[in-house]
Formats: structure tokens, C-alpha cells, sequence
């Protein structure tokens, strides 16, 4: 159990509020002191560039056309298509209007069709005869009128702006889809240079809920896996507390148990007598996580992380923004409460004899505590090699027995404890894998935003996925890759084997002066090449 950042609110669509105009300004240098002191009450930061003068040199960059190819994604042709990679807004959810309804292109009762201001050749958008392709260009049409309002509401015309503005533009966008759209608390402020707005977002209890359940997200809620091991557990608790008391805990479950349609109370559930009969005592933070959720959670801080992410990710492409350099980087900020428990419990413990997994994991996540579960023991199997070493070393320097012997024994003990070391850090692994529910673990891969493929069904699930376009131009450019890797590749081969060959020349030469001069440099040509090699890649 983890207590909240904040009480839970339901998750509604308010109208957005415009914070970058009036925003108030924070110093550099304390910037990351201040987001820290409140970091309890912040899931995610991001950090938008904000320039100025762009439009001196570049007047065609900041122009309401180029704000909506930039939002949308949209790709040059003869018809505006939208490119899925490139494209901020991925939901039809995005394009709404300030008071979180869709929007819509027709207009009121009493008014004429409103023609945005745009150009002529952007909204000169041929339909198809076929009736699915004619409704995709009338909702693309609708998302760039969206946005082409949008543009015109915030620079006050359709003509070109200034990068200041465009960028305060794009991070108002942003901010609008996180509040309306996704349903999270945002907070903006300016840096005190005037350089960078910063974004603070902070998810709901009710919208991570809601997430989770949707992505079947899996949530550490029982450490029961097999009924045998949870019937032995029930049997030995029934004997420290009693029948009374396990009766009472039965039948308090039965009575809050829904009944079935056929008005029969359905099987005896799974339970734990002493959560209700001795919660206090026994399972303090989740007895009162149940009696008073709203000033509890279930989330861990890597929970409220990954969840808050999803959330953002289902609706916005932080990559595509990313690759325009308005957004400068999203991150998590680290929570300083947490960080002093782990600095006590972990970093100053004296006895350094294990550490506390539990609380790593629920910090830092699965993957980095399964790193230092693999330390632990990698570290605590070192003792043994090392006081064989230490055993030989002491029989070689300080005693005139032939170690040759020893040392071939310390050799098959060394393979023996890498043997022992593997299988066993397999069975630990598993255990952990199983505690955790990391069994089944896959990442999912996503193309960069600058990759050009083709649009295709998945011809295994039937999903829409983006392909390698295979032309000749594209095979080409296969070919000079692996061209330019092997050459790149046959030279460092070359280096090496020059290298060596010195080596072994300086090694045979007669002079003790000038042997000592041409290690040096062999030496010295070695750092050029790797300099060298370091610049080409």
C-alpha cells in the first residue's frame, strides 16, 4: 500500500484553462529544487522549448498551414494524408473545442457555416466516390479545421506569427488534449530565462484505476499462487486464532458477498481470516487502505508512472513532438520521502547482508530490482572463488610446494562455481518472476518517427502495422549500408593486426632504450586509432 499524492477526484471533462499567457516564472538554477519539493504531488514533467526570432530568417516554418501538418502528421501529395508516425494527435478524442465537446464543423441555429481562413490548397480536398473514403477525408477535413481554429483563437488571425507565439501554440495544444482529452491536472510555468515552459501532470486516483483495468495492468495483490500452500497457510492460522474467530471471518465474507442470479450464495471465497479479524495488528496498511480509501492507494510509485504514461500515450505521440524539437524531454521526478527510506534501509545499512527488493522494485520497477537481486547474488557466490584465491596465493608466495596442482584445481573449481552459479540464479529468477508476475513480461516495440514504410494488416492478427517498403532505391540503400559496416569493419581488423604486429617487433629488438620508445608508440598509435574510430562512428 502507497499513501496518495492527493485525494481522488472524478475524472470529468472541465473547461481548459490557459496558464502559459499569466504563468509565473522560476529561476534556473533552483528549477529542479522546486519541481523536487513538490514531486509528491507531480506523476510526469515535460519541458517544451520556447524560441524567439526564428521568424526572421524562416517566416514559411511558423504559419497556421504548418502547424496543422505538424499536429496531424500529414505528409506532402496531391491529398493530405496522414502519416501515423509523425502524427502528435493519434484519437479522434483530440479534436475537441475549449469546453471538451467534439468538434463539430457545423454551425449554430441562426448562423452561416463558418469558412476557416486557411489555404486554398489545404482544404482542396477531392472525395472519393467510394462512401469509407469520402467519410476519412470529411473527418480529416473536420481535424484540420480543428486545428486551423485553433490556431486562429490563439494568434487572433490565420496569418504568419512568431515562433514565440507558435511555440506557446503547440504547448497550449499539448496541454488542452492532457487536460480534456486525457483527463489529467496540468500546471505550466516559464522558466526564468524565458527559454523553456514546463509542464507539471499529475494523474487522478480514478483515471489510473480506470487505466489499468483497461490495459489489464498487473498489480501485486496476493503472493498465493497454489491453493496447496494457501490451505496449510489458512489451517495454521486457524490454530493460533481459533475456530470462533475463523467462523466469524467466514461468515462476515459470506455476508458481503453478492449473491448469484440464482439467489444462492455463491462459494466460499478465498480470504485471509486475519485481515478482517486482526487487520490492525497483522496487515496495517492494507486493512486501512480498505476501511479508508481515500487517503490510501494500491498504486506504487512506478504504478502512478507507467499508468500516467499510458494514459498519454494512448492519445498523444511524445516521439513525433520530440523529433520537432518542441519537446525537449518527459520525465519522471523522484519522490524525496521515498528516496530517504531507501537511503536508510538500503545505501547506509551497516550489515550490508541483503537488501530490501521489495521496496527497490516498488521504486524503481521490476527490472532494476531484478538487477540487484542478480548483484546480491552474484556478490555473496564471489566469496567462495575468492577465498580459494586468496588459499593459493598465500601457498605460492609463502611456501616451496609446486602449485602447479593447486592452480589446476582452482581452475575446475572456478568452472564448477560457474555451473553452480548459473542454474542457481535460474531458480532464483523464476522465483522472482512468479512472486512479481514478470513471467510473461514483452516489450513493445515501436517504429521511430522518422521510419518510411507502407501501411499493412498484420497477416498473423490482422492489426494495422507499418512495413518496409520494398523498392529498389530501398534495396540500394540496404546494400551501401552493408557495404559501408564490412569496410568499416575490414579497417579495424587492419588496425588490430598492424598493432599487434609492432608489438611483436618491439618485443624483439636487442636495445632496452628502444624497446621502451617503440612501446610507447605502439601505445600511442593504439589511442590515435581508437580516437580515430570513435570520430567516424
Amino acid at each position: 500500500m502507497q499513501q496518495p499524492r492527493g485525494p481522488p477526484r472524478p475524472s470529468l471533462a472541465e473547461p481548459f484553462i490557459d496558464m502559459v499567457a499569466d504563468s509565473p516564472t522560476v529561476q534556473d538554477s533552483h528549477r529542479q529544487s522546486q519541481l523536487a519539493s513538490s514531486s509528491a504531488a507531480i506523476d510526469l514533467v515535460m519541458v517544451f522549448s520556447l524560441r524567439s526570432g526564428g521568424e526572421v530568417k524562416h517566416p514559411e516554418r511558423f504559419t497556421q498551414a504548418k502547424f496543422v501538418k505538424r499536429m496531424l502528421g500529414l505528409c506532402r501529395g496531391k491529398k493530405p494524408v496522414v502519416n501515423e508516425l509523425k502524427s502528435v494527435f493519434r484519437t479522434d478524442k483530440c479534436f475537441l473545442d475549449d469546453s471538451g465537446r467534439p468538434f463539430d464543423l457545423s454551425p449554430p441555429l441562426g448562423q452561416d457555416a463558418p469558412i476557416p481562413p486557411t489555404n486554398a490548397a489545404m482544404i482542396a480536398i477531392h472525395l472519393d466516390d467510394d462512401d469509407d473514403n469520402a467519410l476519412a477525408q470529411s473527418e480529416l477535413e473536420r481535424k484540420m479545421a480543428c486545428l486551423q481554429a485553433e490556431y486562429v483563437a490563439y494568434v487572433g488571425s490565420a496569418n504568419d506569427t512568431t515562433e514565440t507565439k507558435f511555440c506557446e501554440l503547440v504547448v497550449r495544444s499539448m496541454a488542452k488534449r492532457l487536460q480534456l482529452t486525457c483527463g489529467l491536472t496540468v500546471r505550466m510555468f516559464k522558466s526564468k530565462r524565458g527559454d523553456e515552459i514546463i509542464m507539471t501532470v499529475k494523474a487522478d486516483e480514478g483515471d489510473l484505476k480506470v487505466e489499468a483495468e483497461r490495459t489489464e495492468y498487473r498489480l501485486q495483490t496476493s503472493n498465493k499462487p497454489f491453493d496447496a500452500i494457501h490451505t496449510s497457510k489458512l489451517e495454521a492460522v486457524a490454530r493460533d486464532v481459533g475456530d470462533v474467530v475463523m467462523a466469524e471471518s467466514k461468515a462476515h465474507l459470506n455476508n458481503i458477498q453478492r449473491h448469484s442470479t440464482t439467489s444462492q450464495i455463491a462459494p466460499e471465497p478465498e480470504m485471509d481470516p486475519l485481515l478482517i479479524s486482526h487487520g490492525k495488528v497483522h496487515h496495517m496498511k492494507l486493512h486501512t487502505a480498505l476501511e479508508n480509501s481515500a487517503t490510501w492507494t494500491l498504486f506504487r510509485p512506478v504504478d502512478r508512472i507507467r499508468l500516467t504514461n499510458s494514459i498519454i500515450n494512448r492519445h498523444l505521440n511524445l516521439d513525433a513532438l520530440k523529433a520537432t524539437t518542441s519537446l525537449q524531454d518527459a520525465f519522471a521526478l523522484h519522490d524525496t520521502a521515498a528516496l530517504d527510506a531507501l537511503k536508510t534501509s538500503w545505501a547506509l545499512n551497516k550489515a550490508m547482508t541483503s537488501q530490501p527488493i521489495g521496496a527497490i522494485r516498488d521504486y524503481f520497477g521490476e527490472k532494476i530490482a531484478l538487477y540487484f537481486v542478480w548483484l546480491e547474488l552474484y556478490t555473496k557466490m564471489l566469496v567462495m572463488p575468492a577465498v580459494f584465491g586468496i588459499a593459493i596465493y598465500v601457498l605460492d608466495v609463502f611456501t616451496t610446494a609446486h602449485s602447479r596442482t593447486l592452480k589446476i584445481a582452482f581452475a575446475v573449481a572456478i568452472v564448477v562455481w560457474s555451473t553452480l552459479f548459473t542454474e542457481l540464479w535460474k531458480r532464483k529468477s523464476a522465483i522472482y518472476n512468479v512472486a512479481w508476475g514478470t513471467d510473461e513480461f514483452n516489450i513493445k516495440s515501436v517504429p521511430r518517427t522518422q521510419f518510411r514504410g507502407v501501411r499493412r494488416l498484420n497477416p498473423v492478427d490482422n492489426t494495422h502495422q507499418m512495413w518496409v517498403q520494398s523498392t529498389v532505391r530501398a534495396r540500394w540503400r540496404i546494400r551501401a549500408s552493408f557495404l559501408v559496416v564490412f569496410v568499416m569493419v575490414l579497417i579495424v581488423l587492419v588496425a588490430l593486426t598492424g598493432l599487434f604486429y609492432l608489438k611483436h617487433l618491439s618485443a624483439n629488438m636487442d636495445s632496452p632504450k628502444w624497446k621502451a620508445w617503440a612501446a610507447v608508440g605502439v601505445s600511442a598509435l593504439n589511442s590515435v586509432q581508437i580516437t580515430v574510430l570513435n570520430m567516424v562512428r
